[in-house]
């Protein structure tokens, strides 16, 4: 599962070199979709000679497996045009072997927002409104004619999901939960709703016909990952005391 390189544009960038250009600015992804990109990892399959000096001694692969995975480059193409075209952030790598590409998927807070509003996805409310669930709405500017007399503001009403030592630094994406989100872009990659892409995963997992998509699923928060490597530590030292 180690990333070594990010597909941007029309190259291929070394994935520590992305990571050191982007900085702690790194956009955030909540899903994950593996595609299938070889058959073989024995097998050669667009390398560029500069991959091709530094790498095992790859084969040449059959003239039909060949055309496999020229069938599964351009219908994996096509997804993620289709997830690019209604909104959603990809950031695509390749496996170790090289025989399988991870695709993180993800939405800036605009997409989030405008995708609950439409889905009428329900959201909780600070504990003044009894820490109860309504279904979101955007805040709405009001209209010059009317001198904005009729706006709304919505968003106060909605609590805010922060770690405690990140308190102040709460935003307007904070009244998304991470199950919030993960549900909202499953919304948008599956449902064939405006400004979503429609994508069948069931259909794209069926081995019967020749599965174009290995895995799906959540991504872990980091913070929440490193607490309970910290957990099983100390259990393992209670244990041996």
């Amino acid at each position: 599962m180690t990333s070594i390189t990010e597909k941007s544009g029309g190259g291929y960038q070394s994935l520590p070199e992305l990571m050191r250009r982007q900085g702690a600015q790194a956009r955030r992804y909540d899903l994950c979709m593996v595609f299938r990109y070889k058959t073989s990892k024995e097998y050669k399959f667009e390398e560029t000679q500069d991959e091709l000096i530094g790498n095992r001694n790859l084969k040449d692969p059959p003239h039909h497996l060949k055309n496999k995975m020229q069938a599964w480059k351009q219908r994996r193409e096509a997804l993620l045009k289709q997830m690019k075209n209604c909104g959603l952030n990809l950031f695509c790598y390749y496996s170790r072997d090289r025989d399988e590409i991870f695709c993180k998927v993800g939405a800036d807070l605009e997409k989030m927002c405008s995708t609950a509003a439409r889905m009428k996805y329900k959201l909780q409310l600070k504990p003044e409104y009894l820490s109860a669930y309504a279904e979101y709405r955007q805040d709405f500017a009001g209209r010059k004619e009317r001198e904005n007399k009729d706006r709304r503001h919505y968003s106060q009403m909605y609590e805010r999901h922060v770690d405690g030592e990140d308190d102040g630094a709460a935003d307007e994406g904070a009244i998304f939960t991470t199950r919030d989100k993960i549900s909202i872009i499953h919304h948008a990659i599956t449902s064939k709703d405006k400004d979503c892409a429609g994508i069948n995963i069931g259909m794209l997992k069926d081995r019967s016909q020749d599965a174009i998509l290995l895995h799906y699923f959540p991504l872990h928060e980091d913070k929440k990952t490193s607490r309970l490597a910290g957990v099983e530590q100390l259990a393992e030292v209670d244990h041996n005391e």
